[in-house]
C-alpha cells in the first residue's frame, strides 16, 4: 500500500490539534517540492482547526533520494534558497487574502463571507506564481508563523527574513551564541526586530553508566549514519 506523507501528516496533525489545547504544532514541508497554493491551503486549515496554533518548518530539500520521490532532479543549492524565498512570500501573500474581518457567517442575513475584504493574491515570481484568494478565514494568530532550520549564510538569510523560530543543533555553547548571534544581524539587515527570532538549540547526547559507555554509544550511532 502506498501512502502520501503530506496527507497522513495532515491527518496526524488534525487529530494532535484535536486532542489537545496548548501545544504548538509545527509540521515541516518543502519549499521546493510543493506548491505554494496547496500548502498555504493546508497549513491554514490546520491553522483554523489548532485555533491558532500551527507553524510551518520551511525547508529546501537537500536529498537526491527525497527529490527521485517527485520525479525531479535535485537543485543547486542557491536556486533552492531562491525558490525558497518565493515560495514563503507566496504563501504568506495567499494567507493574507482572506481579510481578517471578512468571515461573517451570518445565519439570519444568510451573508457568508464579506468579499470587499477578500483580494486575490496574484503573486508571480520566477520561479512559483499563484493567483489567488485562498478562502480560509483567519485564524487568531493571523497566521502560522514560519520556522527554519538550515544552516550557512543562505539558511541564516531566509531565517532572518522570514523566521519567527530557528532550530539548531549547536555542539557548544559558545555556537549556540554565535548562531544566535548572526540570526539577529540577519534579521536586522531584513529589518526586523531581532527579538522577534527565537532559536530553539538542541542537544545531541548519549546515555551511560560511565563516560565510557555513552562514549561507546555514540561512536556506535555514528557508525549507522549514512555516509
Amino acid at each position: 500500500m502506498r501512502l502520501n506523507y503530506q496527507r497522513v501528516s495532515v491527518i496526524a496533525l488534525t487529530a494532535v490539534a484535536r486532542e489537545t489545547k496548548h501545544i504548538g504544532i509545527v509540521s515541516t514541508y518543502s519549499t521546493t517540492y510543493t506548491e505554494p497554493y496547496n500548502l498555504a491551503r493546508t497549513l491554514k486549515t490546520l491553522d483554523v482547526v489548532s485555533n491558532g496554533r500551527m507553524g510551518w518548518n520551511a525547508v529546501t530539500t537537500s536529498n537526491h533520494e527525497a527529490a527521485a520521490n517527485f520525479g525531479q532532479p535535485l537543485p543547486d543549492r542557491d536556486t533552492r534558497y531562491k525558490m525558497a524565498h518565493e515560495h514563503v512570500e507566496a504563501v504568506q501573500t495567499l494567507w493574507g487574502t482572506f481579510g481578517e474581518e471578512a468571515y461573517i457567517h451570518n445565519k439570519e442575513t444568510g451573508e457568508f463571507v464579506d468579499m470587499s475584504q477578500v483580494k486575490l493574491a496574484n503573486y508571480n515570481g520566477k520561479y512559483y506564481q499563484t493567483r489567488g484568494p485562498l478562502p480560509i478565514p483567519a485564524s487568531p494568530q493571523g497566521q502560522p508563523p514560519i520556522f527554519q532550520a538550515g544552516g550557512g549564510e543562505k539558511g541564516l538569510e531566509l531565517a532572518g527574513r522570514f523566521a519567527s523560530g530557528v532550530y539548531a543543533n549547536p555542539f557548544t555553547k559558545e555556537d549556540a551564541k554565535l548562531h544566535r548571534m548572526m540570526l539577529r544581524k540577519s534579521a536586522e539587515a531584513h529589518g526586523r526586530n531581532p527579538d522577534d527570532i527565537k532559536m530553539f538549540a538542541g542537544f545531541m547526547f548519549s546515555i551511560g553508566k560511565t563516560v565510557e559507555e555513552a562514549l561507546e554509544r555514540r561512536y556506535m550511532m555514528q557508525e549507522f549514519a549514512p555516509r
